[in-house]
C-alpha cells in the first residue's frame, strides 16, 4: 500500500485521475492542471511540500522532463516556490504574482487552437470570426 504524501492527497488518489490521452493539452500541462486544482481546492495547503519529481513520474506515469515542466508551469504561475535541496512548496499566498507575458501568449495560442478546432467541427463560423469575437469581448473587459 502506498503512503500518503504531505497534504491529504495520496499517490493512489492522484493516479486515479491519470492523464487523458484524448486531451489536446500536452502531458505536462495536464499534470500541472491536476496539481493546480489540488492547490486551489486546498488539498495542498500553503507550506505543503509537493511530491518530488521522481514521485510525480510514478504518480502520473510521465518522464522526468514532463514532471519538471509541470512544476515550472506552477512556479511561473506563482503557485509554488522551489527551495534548493529541499523541494517544491505551495506558496503562502499562491497566485498573487503578475503573469509573465510569455505565459499569456501561450494561453492565447492554446485558445486560438481550440477555437480553430471548434470552428472546424461546428461548421457554423470560421476560426477568424470566433477569434475576433473573443478579442472584442476582451477589449470590453479592459
Amino acid at each position: 500500500m502506498q503512503a500518503d504524501l504531505p497534504g491529504s492527497t495520496s499517490i493512489a488518489s492522484m493516479a486515479e485521475q491519470g492523464l487523458d490521452p484524448d486531451d489536446s493539452r500536452s502531458p505536462y500541462r495536464q499534470v500541472a492542471e491536476q496539481l493546480r486544482r489540488k492547490i486551489v481546492e486546498g488539498e495542498y495547503a500553503a507550506g505543503d511540500k509537493l511530491p518530488s519529481r521522481r514521485e510525480l513520474c510514478e504518480i502520473f506515469g510521465v518522464a522526468p522532463m514532463t514532471a519538471e515542466n509541470a512544476v515550472r508551469e506552477l512556479r511561473t504561475a506563482g503557485l509554488v516556490v522551489s527551495r534548493k535541496g529541499s523541494g517544491v512548496y505551495v506558496r503562502t499566498h499562491p497566485g498573487r504574482t503578475s503573469v509573465p507575458v510569455g505565459e499569456v501568449e501561450n494561453l492565447v495560442d492554446e485558445i486560438e487552437n481550440r477555437i480553430a478546432t471548434y470552428a472546424t467541427l461546428s461548421g457554423t463560423a470560421t476560426a477568424t470570426d470566433i477569434i475576433e469575437r473573443v478579442r472584442a469581448l476582451l477589449m470590453k473587459a479592459k
